[in-house]
């Protein structure tokens, strides 16, 4: 049985919330995922998902990142998320994940190329999926 991986192309639009909680300024968001189509059990996956900002001064850093995923009649699993550390001095990027998944998962982000990836090994039937990736203002 082989896994398979859609390709999908959304276009988020994303609420920031302004001072008073019903004004609100809104930024669109477009997402590209892409990968390989189909792998093969016991194979790694590799997973890249191209952002794209309608606003020039908007940066991946702006953006707490997610992977989820939809397997076949079931609902949407979180995967993991990337977010910077504003707290720390460097701003160092960190990283939480599905407790199920943190052995064989990784996320990771290419800020000069406005790309985000996700890389999973040693893949069973169980993760037969759709895979989305979203972000959420910080």
């Amino acid at each position: 049985s082989s896994l398979k991986e859609i390709s999908r192309e959304s276009t988020w639009r994303m609420a920031f919330s302004v001072v008073a909680p019903r004004l609100y300024v809104l930024a669109d968001v477009q997402l590209i995922e892409s990968g390989p189509g189909l792998v093969k059990p016991g194979e790694n996956l590799r997973l890249t998902c191209s952002v794209t900002f309608s606003r020039a001064y908007a940066k991946l850093d702006d953006y707490a990142w997610s992977w989820i995923r939809q397997p076949p009649g079931k609902g949407l699993e979180w995967l993991g998320t990337t977010a910077v550390n504003i707290l720390s001095e460097d701003r160092e990027r960190v990283a939480l994940y599905a407790p199920s998944l943190q052995d064989r998962m990784t996320i990771s982000v290419d800020s000069s190329q406005k790309q985000l990836y996700l890389q999973l090994s040693s893949l069973t039937a169980a993760d037969t999926a759709v895979y989305y990736c979203a972000g959420e203002p910080q």
